[in-house]
C-alpha cells in the first residue's frame, strides 16, 4: 500500500515511501531512510523488503553526513532489549548503519515489546523506537519548525523525555 501513496502536499507530488538511501528536506531538516528488515536468506516477505546485513550498513554509509533524521523499520540491539530480541549480526548491522549515518535522531518501529524506547548512543545520536501497533498505539510528532518531538499514545501525550536530545533538537512530552 505504501508504494501507492503520494504526498499531495508537496510541490513534487512525492511518494510517501522513501527509497533506501534517499534524502528529502522538509523545512530545512534532512530526512533519510533505510527500508525493510535484515534477513540472512530472503529478499522479500509479504511485500516487505529484506536486506542482507552488509546492504543495510552500506545504506548507512551512503547517508553519512547527509541526514538529521534517519527513518528505519528494523531495530538495533540495546541493553534494555536483553532477553527480548536477538543480539546477532542483524541487530548489529542496524547499529552499525546508525553509527555510519550519524543522524541527530533515529525513528524506528518493528518491535512490539514496549510502547516506546529512547536511547542516546555514545556518539550523540538519539534513537526513538515507537510501537504503532494496536497493542500500544503510539506515535511521534516532529515539528520541523520548532524541532519539538512528542511521543503520544492515542490522543494522550506521554512522559517528558527532553533530557535525551542533542543540541538543536528538544523532546517535549508530558501528561
Amino acid at each position: 500500500m505504501l508504494r501507492k501513496v503520494y504526498n499531495i502536499l508537496t510541490d513534487k507530488y512525492e511518494p510517501a515511501l522513501m527509497k533506501d538511501g534517499e534524502v528529502r528536506v522538509f523545512n530545512g531538516v534532512r530526512f533519510g531512510a533505510i527500508n525493510g528488515i535484515i534477513a540472512l536468506r530472503r529478499k522479500e516477505k509479504k511485500g516487505i523488503p529484506r536486506k542482507r546485513p552488509e546492504e543495510f550498513i552500506e545504506y548507512g554509509k551512503r547517508l553519512s553526513g547527509k541526514v538529521d533524521v534517519l527513518l528505519l523499520h528494523d531495530s538495533p540491539w540495546l541493553e534494555e532489549y536483553a532477553g527480548k530480541i536477538a543480539r546477532d549480526e542483524r541487530t548489529a548491522a542496524v547499529a552499525i548503519a546508525i553509527y555510519e549515518a550519524r543522524p541527530k535522531i533515529v525513528f524506528c518501529g518493528h518491535l512490539h515489546i514496549s510502547p516506546y524506547t529512547i536511547h542516546r548512543f555514545n556518539f550523540g545520536t538519539t534513537y526513538i523506537h515507537i510501537d504503532t501497533s494496536q497493542k500500544h498505539k503510539c506515535y511521534t510528532i516532529l515539528n520541523t519548525s520548532s524541532m519539538k518531538v512528542e511521543v503520544w499514545r492515542d490522543l494522550e501525550i506521554l512522559t517528558e523525555i527532553s533530557q535525551y536530545f542533542p543540541n538543536k533538537f528538544t523532546i517535549s512530552t508530558g501528561g
